[in-house]
């Protein structure tokens, strides 16, 4: 591995963490419903990161954006669970990094974070659509963004 390689590497991860808290804010918006950005970018990280160390310290970062609780918070360790999940599917069943395994990832992803959440039965309501259409909306923009860093950063 070359420096050059190791530094546009960086880069690719300094601007997905860039977006991720840019597009956090949206989970401050006044809607009703709100996207699961958290949700979405620890699936992200683990579906596009190839190395454990840059993908927990991006989780670690990640936790730390979400907020500071004195208190253990089972969301957090969910979270975390879910990026590292992401991260050996794609490593161990060579799963394609295409965009539609990408949202597939994210829609079962987030009916484990709703099940264990919420419980069961919250699964089939309108918020859990809309908030799975917005966390499809948001994979498919990490999705682009990150392709157009590698063509950027290669």
């Amino acid at each position: 591995m070359s420096n050059s390689f190791s530094l546009q590497y960086a880069y690719r991860l300094f601007f997905l963490f860039g977006l991720f808290l840019v597009l956090s804010f949206l989970q401050m918006m006044p809607l009703l419903v709100r996207p699961n950005v958290f949700l979405v970018f620890a699936v992200v990280v683990g579906f596009f990161i190839a190395r454990i160390f840059p993908l927990l310290l991006l989780l670690f970062l990640e936790v730390a954006w979400l907020g500071y609780s004195p208190f253990f918070e089972i969301e957090y360790l969910i979270l975390v669970c879910i990026g590292l999940v992401s991260f050996f599917l794609m490593r161990f069943f060579f799963l394609r990094r295409e965009l539609w395994m990408l949202l597939v990832i994210i829609g079962a992803s987030q009916i484990i974070f709703w099940a264990l959440m919420y419980g069961g039965g919250a699964i089939i309501s309108i918020s859990f659509t809309i908030e799975l259409l917005y966390n499809i909306l948001i994979g498919s923009v990490f999705y682009l963004f990150y392709v157009w860093l590698e063509k950027k950063f290669s």
